[in-house]
């Protein structure tokens, strides 16, 4: 069912290109949809999937490749020496662009499949391979002779809408000048013509080849120009004498081509582009508006969204994976311990509730230093040293900055404040849980008894934080200290540059 399928759908492509193409002005649209309707022949053909089909698809691609990049290419110079890519305004540039005549003349007869260009060949093989199709052959093959006979129409049209037809108004008057442009499409279609009369070179060699390494199976292709009067021989030519007839019946009376052209406005009244624009500048607008609700610049914003999401994350894990019982016992013992706790917390609150920028700094600093004690009392000599350091270097560091800022323009409201302490209370008590959560973590094997046992042993050391720092961790505490030595470097030259200046 598949392989029937497939070749149903990809017609409607085929047949689809070659007409929307007829009645296009752009030369590059043209060519473009002449281009949607050769990549429709291909799948067309890879579905059949049959041997005549794969080497005709295989031909085919030479053909399409030879012709239609040559196209290509004059479509670009003729915009260049004309100043347009309106077939309407072009006309009668046969006696001033004869060469270019000539070339685009060998391309299109590629193009519509007729001999002794290599086109003739890859249609007549097409119709070959549609002849073979089961079931549905003669639905393919009635509009497969369609898209093609609107094919010879468009290559005719092509030549005789820019070269033989009544002189036009370009925006240039074109000169055949500088002839090195001339030379790709050229060689493509001496190409075309040398291996439509000896398609033999060819066959025996690329084509060949190409069929073995899909089919896996030795076939020999023989292809040569004449095959003989059969069904495909009067196939193509109905599909020439019709397409000459309807563009002769165009030439004669321009009005047809008109009135074909308000059809397909109206068919046709929004373009794939325009449905991809509209698409494309739809997501963008709703690009910017997501931007702007995510990317908004406040950075206490920020702050609240990650505070708010990770708690929420948090939660969510230490509800789930609960599976333990608090055992924390409330004691006021050490005594004054108990007094530094309780200024910590009182430090806490002072900064929560005031008004001035610089009592609130010097509130977070009461705080700092009251949990370096706590770190001193319990001997962790190195964290209370390192929490000194830090907690004077930020205490100065605010002060400085807040010198430059200006007075507060307006104090939160009661509402954002409430909800400041409703994230702050989510955020602190989930990691006080995990905290209180990790304690009671029983592991068989704590990495905590490696350190103990080998800092002394090994390192002989008897500070075991010291132990760690210098000697398990070298490499890292090495480059926390580059780290620091380059921030402070920068920060000293910034401040050179600020007195240099001044």
């Amino acid at each position: 069912a598949q392989e029937i399928h497939l070749p149903a759908r990809s017609i409607g492509r085929v047949l689809l290109g070659s007409y929307m193409a007829i009645t296009k002005k752009d030369i590059k649209a043209i060519l473009a949809f002449t281009t949607i309707n050769a990549l429709g022949v291909l799948v067309l053909l890879m579905g059949i999937d049959t041997t005549a089909s794969i080497k005709a698809a295989l031909l085919f691609l030479f053909v399409h490749a030879f012709y239609k990049a040559a196209l290509f290419m004059m479509a670009g110079m003729l915009e260049k020496k004309t100043g347009t890519r309106d077939i309407s305004l072009m006309g009668g540039l046969r006696s001033k662009l004869p060469l270019s005549f000539m070339v685009t003349l060998l391309l299109v007869l590629s193009m519509a499949g007729l001999p002794p260009m290599l086109g003739f060949l890859g249609k007549e093989l097409i119709y070959e391979a549609k002849l073979q199709l089961p079931g549905i052959s003669g639905g393919v093959l009635v509009l497969g002779v369609i898209s093609n006979i609107f094919m010879v129409i468009i290559s005719l049209l092509f030549v005789y809408r820019i070269f033989l037809g009544p002189a036009g108004r370009t925006p240039k008057n074109p000169r055949e000048k500088g002839a090195l442009w001339i030379v790709g499409p050229l060689v493509l279609a001496l190409f075309s013509l040398f291996l439509g009369l000896f398609p033999r070179v060819l066959g025996s060699t690329l084509i060949e080849s190409a069929l073995f390494a899909t089919q896996t199976v030795p076939v020999s292709v023989k292809l040569k120009l004449w095959h003989g009067f059969n069904d495909v021989f009067f196939l193509s030519l109905f599909t020439v004498i019709s397409g000459f007839s309807v563009t002769l019946l165009i030439v004669r009376k321009s009005s047809i081509l008109r009135a074909w052209e308000r059809v397909n406005d109206r068919l046709f009244f929004l373009s794939p582009s325009d449905v991809f624009q509209r698409i494309i500048e739809g997501f963008v607008r709703f690009s910017d508006r997501n931007t702007g609700r995510l990317q908004h610049g406040y950075h206490r914003l920020y702050i609240l969204t990650i505070f708010i999401f990770a708690s929420a994350a948090i939660w969510f894990q230490v509800i789930y994976t609960w599976g333990w019982k608090p055992e924390a016992t409330l004691s006021l013992q050490p005594f004054n311990m108990s007094i530094v706790v309780a200024v910590i917390i009182a430090a806490t609150l002072f900064s929560i509730l005031s008004n001035s920028r610089i009592a609130t700094i010097v509130a977070l600093g009461v705080i700092g230093y009251g949990i370096s004690l706590i770190y001193l009392y319990y001997s962790a000599v190195d964290l209370a040293i390192t929490q000194i350091l830090v907690e004077t270097l930020i205490v100065v560091m605010f002060v400085l900055v807040l010198q430059k800022l200006p007075r507060f323009a307006r104090l939160s409201s009661r509402r954002t404040k409430l909800r400041d302490l409703v994230v702050a209370l989510s955020f602190g008590s989930v990691m006080t849980v995990m905290a209180i959560k990790a304690i009671h973590l029983d592991f068989n094997h704590p990495i905590s008894d490696y350190f103990v046992d080998r800092s002394y042993l090994e390192a002989f050391g008897k500070n075991v934080v010291n132990v760690i720092l210098v000697d398990f961790r070298a490499l890292d505490t090495m480059g926390e200290v580059i780290v620091l030595t380059i921030a402070a470097v920068g920060a000293a030259l910034l401040l050179n540059v600020k007195k240099k200046r001044a």
